[in-house]
């Protein structure tokens, strides 16, 4: 029982100091978005994507965009810099797979530093980042975008491209 509580504690340690990491090498910290918001964001691309599209979720976190764009018929994709919340995403997707075997097929995730990484082709891209991180964030997608595609941001808007729509005052719609 003792090597219970020890594992449990290890795990504890290491996902605190991972929820800090990602801001010490340039990310921001994990904080979990709303599912209620959630649910908005997907809903937004829902209206302008068609089945099957391609979601890339920068910052993927606990993979809660990955799941309900997953639910919303897209495939996801989630870039993560702290190991622990891809590890759990993935464990999630394994129990997941139970109930619905074709979810390996149409989420992934795996852990990268979309600085620097380049972007993959996809129709739409999510983003949850701190203000200070929106700047470059807009840069890359600018800079690497090969194709027109949908970006909502989350909690902070880009800095040069206006917004085509604002959602509840804190979900950024952009045609890019």
């Amino acid at each position: 029982m003792i090597w219970l509580y020890m594992i449990i504690t290890i795990l504890a340690i290491g996902f605190i100091f991972f929820a800090f990491y990602a801001a010490f090498v340039g990310g921001s910290p994990f904080a979990p978005a709303d599912r209620k918001k959630v649910q908005k964001i997907i809903e937004v691309l829902r209206h302008r994507l068609k089945k099957g599209a391609v979601i890339l979720d920068l910052g993927s976190g606990d993979g809660r965009i990955l799941f309900e764009a997953y639910k919303a018929g897209f495939k996801a994709i989630g870039y993560e810099i702290n190991p622990y919340l891809v590890w759990y995403t993935k464990i999630l997707i394994l129990l997941k797979s139970l109930r619905r075997p074709d979810i390996h097929s149409r989420i992934q995730v795996s852990i990268r530093d979309y600085f620097k990484e380049p972007l993959p082709l996809v129709d739409a891209i999510t983003i949850f980042a701190q203000r200070q991180m929106m700047e470059k964030i807009e840069e890359k997608i600018l800079t690497e975008n090969k194709r027109n595609l949908w970006a909502v941001s989350f909690s902070n808007p880009f800095y040069r491209t206006k917004p085509l729509k604002v959602i509840d005052k804190n979900i950024y719609l952009y045609k890019l």
